[in-house]
């Protein structure tokens, strides 16, 4: 998995920087196991260490050793699908409450005519669902693909309308904004775990060298 570098996290797993908007906090929750947080900006649970949003990252540190270093107290052992689980599950929370909040902000043009009007604007992230129907949402994709603006396929339109207040939503464009940011971050994160909300995910560059195929999850 490509990433930027950035100087100010370091993944306790590989022990070698990463950058910080894709990283996960893990902290010591009650239990005594890892927890994920990542929004990062709370100092949830105390001290914390950072992985990579990589599923190989998150599945190395459940045997609570390298975590239990970082944060200096005992950190109960996990199995590694536990914690992957858990990690994609907290993400898939804080993306659902981001887009809600981006809704209520009105940072969220909703539905197929807004989001059109929003798309001639910049510095914007494209949600399509999978399961909508296929002629609206190709084009949504296609031009934002043609503009070089990040996409993020997301497996249910019903989930993305039950956090924007609606029933079904096919298209979301997350407007410039730090809600575009956080939920760009969020997205690209979960598309690198498997079974998630996020199905595929590729960023301004990679969406235009991509065409009409945005790389899977994992990929």
């Amino acid at each position: 998995m490509t990433r930027r570098i950035a100087q100010d996290r370091t993944c306790v797993a590989e022990r070698a920087p990463c950058a910080r908007d894709a990283a996960i906090r893990w902290f010591a929750g009650p239990d005594g196991s890892a927890w994920p947080d990542w929004t990062g900006r709370a100092r949830v649970g105390g001290r914390g260490a950072w992985t990579c949003a990589d599923p190989a990252c998150v599945a190395a540190i459940a045997d609570g050793r390298a975590l239990s270093r970082a944060v200096r107290a005992p950190v109960r052992a996990v199995p590694p699908s536990e914690l992957v689980a858990r990690a994609a599950a907290a993400g898939e929370r804080v993306f659902l409450e981001r887009l809600g909040l981006a809704t209520r902000a009105g940072a969220a043009a909703v539905g197929e005519a807004s989001s059109r009007e929003a798309m001639r604007g910049a510095g914007w992230l494209l949600l399509v669902a999978d399961d909508a129907g296929e002629s609206g949402v190709a084009r949504a994709e296609a031009n934002a693909i043609r503009k070089g603006r990040p996409v993020a396929r997301v497996a249910s339109g019903g989930r993305l309308g039950a956090a924007t207040g609606r029933d079904f939503v096919s298209v979301i464009v997350i407007q410039a904004s730090r809600f575009e940011t956080d939920i760009t971050r969020l997205a690209a994160g979960l598309a690198a775990f498997p079974d998630t909300l996020v199905t595929a995910f590729a960023d301004g560059e990679r969406a235009a060298e991509a065409g009409s195929e945005l790389p899977p999850n994992g990929v």
